[in-house]
């Protein structure tokens, strides 16, 4: 029989669907990870007498869920159609692991940051069409957008 810990499936992300991890369930143990202690850190509070306490978080598991993407509406974004995750995430599409095994398994090469971060008028188009949106949908989100933004300008 296959341990929990075998049995963790592999997180792939998809174009059509966005990724948050979410950590759930305080332990007393702190893991074993750097990358994880590094993105945890600790919350302390000292005292000044002689004697201080030290108050910390740990973490156990992580849940990571999947959302439906759908067309956004941020003002900023200059070229093309903005997207946004829904607000109600994938129940079956949500997948509960050790923190540990998911630091082990996470890609750490596949972490962005700043600029790298932003999406090009084209990925963004891509991946809602691939979630069904038309050509119509993205000229009545481009007509919208600027609707609000005359009137946020007048």
């Amino acid at each position: 029989m296959m341990s929990e810990e075998d049995a963790t499936p592999v997180i792939k992300p998809t174009d059509a669907i966005e990724m948050l991890a979410f950590w759930s369930e305080p332990i007393d143990l702190w893991p074993s990870s750097p990358a994880l202690l590094g993105n945890l850190g600790s919350c302390s509070n000292s005292s000044k007498s002689s004697e201080s306490s030290t108050k910390s978080v740990r973490f156990s598991t992580v849940e990571v869920r999947e959302y439906p993407i759908t067309i956004g509406d941020n003002l900023s974004v200059a070229d093309g159609v903005p997207h946004t995750i829904e607000w109600d995430y994938l129940p079956d599409e949500t997948r509960k692991m050790n923190v540990n095994q998911y630091e082990r398994k996470r890609p750490i090469q596949q972490r962005r940051q700043g600029e790298s971060l932003i999406l090009d008028s084209q990925t963004r188009e891509r991946r809602l069409r691939s979630v069904g949106y038309t050509t119509q949908d993205f000229l009545d989100a481009i007509r919208a957008r600027e609707v609000a933004l005359r009137t946020l300008y007048q």
